[in-house]
């Protein structure tokens, strides 16, 4: 998954353009996937390319991690509140998996549901400006 997916998704949800809403940026998904991959080189003792504690490099992942995981959440839940009735029962079990699979608030996680919801949007017609 790439920042521009991200971004995509969170537009196709307002169906607006790049500024049209907080959170549609991919710099936003580019400052999660740099402070995720700082985090867990420093886990491998690998060199750090901030001079960050691990713990400030922890809090930093947290804190990326749960801005895009809002983003994302309050785009689903914008589609299934006001795109309900395009939903199928099958794409709204979907998206209701997808809310709790950000629980888990993992990079692999985060990219699977950005993947599967961008596909339900393009499914009921929802398009990025």
């Amino acid at each position: 998954m790439d920042a521009v997916s991200y971004e995509l998704m969170i537009r196709q949800a307002n169906s607006c353009g790049r500024h049209g809403v907080y959170g549609a940026d991919a710099d936003i998904y580019r400052a999660f996937e740099r402070s995720v991959s700082s985090y867990s080189n420093a886990l491998e003792g690998k060199e750090k390319l901030f001079n960050k504690s691990n713990e400030e490099l922890c809090f930093d992942a947290g804190y990326h991690t749960g801005i895009v995981s809002a983003y994302i959440k309050a785009a689903i839940y914008k589609v299934m509140k006001e795109k309900g009735d395009d939903l199928s029962d099958v794409q709204y079990e979907s998206l209701e998996q997808n809310l709790l699979s950000l629980g888990t608030h993992t990079k692999s996680d985060i990219d699977k549901v950005i993947e599967s919801a961008s596909e339900i949007f393009r499914a009921i017609g929802l398009l990025a400006q």
